[in-house]
């Protein structure tokens, strides 16, 4: 739905961010995409995080609610079902 209300309604050269206002580690979506495809590829953490570097991904979701009236209503892991 998110994705098709940018396309439809978004602005020209706007950048959009996508999800939820929660905090998720980059590797904790890693793990939950792995889970939903049903794959064993191992994850593989190429760094550590720095402190100026956050080791949780947290998108600033208020442009895309206030602009385009969007708000959460999926789960992240019924959202990376949709997606794939």
């Amino acid at each position: 739905e998110w994705l098709f209300a940018i396309l439809e309604r978004g602005s020209a050269n706007r950048a959009y961010n996508v999800g939820a206002a929660e905090a998720f580690s980059i590797r904790a979506i890693a793990e939950q995409v792995r889970t939903t495809l049903g794959s064993q590829v191992p994850i593989r953490v190429l760094g550590v995080s720095k402190a100026s570097s956050p080791s949780v991904y947290v998108p600033r979701i208020d442009r895309i609610q206030n602009e385009l009236s969007l708000h959460v209503k999926t789960p992240l892991h019924e959202a990376i079902q949709q997606s794939i």
